[in-house]
């Protein structure tokens, strides 16, 4: 006859049962982690994805209602930038004296200028990053001044302060045509005019380049790894071209002619001819 006590002792777990079990479970979890992480990078990259879409539409609308022309920083002493020109259309709606602001804290409804696999945080520090810039390819030489050029851009002291914009009528092929790209940098600040928000071909081949890491991007999270969150291995990222879709490519793929430039990490925006990012061939 069993009795109760005799039952209990039969239930437990013996020491080695007790640890086959463990050790089962630190199996599955060794298996499991990996494929779980890369389902929450493949979401991030979908957000930014859809962020890119986003903020195709939004440039959409501004341009509608602004005679076809891309927004731009209006002057270096204002410190309006593309992002805050965009605030009457995002929900945000800005007083001018916030877009005259040489940044904002506190910025509410962003989420669509923000990665969620972005590893650089600023809003401990009260900036807002943000991790998205505009292609603003600018070249004076060929075959005559501000020939070749991106959507929009900020030119300092070359134009007195006051930036530039192409008309959509202008762009020879929108699904061919780079108009932002990923940005995740701590000098891209939103609502920061002459920040790291502006991204030009010349730019991208030097500062985005694995040779220059140690010298750009050494107090960057990730270093150049994280301009790459997405791709870090294979160096890819999100671009929204101006006919409203998004493409993840290669730097390779991005920038055609110009990527012997970014294997020697080197700046030349001359090599813009004949690649995405100039607009106007």
């Amino acid at each position: 006859m069993i009795t109760i006590n005799d039952r209990s002792i039969r239930n437990n777990f013996t020491l080695i049962e007790l640890l086959v079990v463990i050790a089962i479970i630190g199996i599955l979890t060794s298996i499991l982690l990996p494929s779980l992480s890369k389902a929450r990078q493949a979401g991030f990259k979908a957000i930014c994805t859809s962020n890119e879409k986003q903020l195709g539409i939004l440039f959409q609308i501004y341009t509608t209602q602004n005679d076809e022309y891309y927004p731009t920083t209006s002057s270096s002493s204002q410190y309006i930038s593309w992002d805050d020109m965009l605030a009457d259309y995002d929900g945000r709606n800005l007083s001018q004296a916030d877009k005259e602001e040489w940044h904002l804290t506190n910025i509410e409804d962003v989420d669509i200028y923000k990665c969620p696999g972005s590893l650089q945080n600023r809003e401990s520090n009260t900036l807002t990053f943000m991790s998205y810039g505009i292609n603003s390819t600018r070249v004076f030489a060929y075959p005559g001044p501000n020939s070749i050029r991106g959507i929009a851009g900020w030119l300092g002291a070359n134009d007195n302060g006051a930036g530039w914009s192409i008309s959509q009528s202008m762009i020879v092929n929108s699904s061919e045509s780079i108009a932002l790209m990923e940005s995740h940098m701590f000098s891209n600040i939103m609502g920061h005019a002459t920040a790291e928000e502006y991204i030009n071909l010349g730019h991208f081949t030097w500062k985005f380049s694995p040779v220059n890491e140690a010298a750009l991007h050494s107090d960057q999270a990730g270093g150049n790894d994280g301009l790459f969150i997405h791709a870090p291995k294979r160096k890819m990222m999100n671009y929204l071209y101006t006919d409203g879709h998004v493409g993840f490519m290669s730097p390779a793929a991005a920038l055609g002619n110009a990527y012997p430039n970014f294997v020697s990490g080197t700046h030349n925006s001359s090599a813009a001819l004949d690649t995405p990012w100039n607009l106007l061939d």
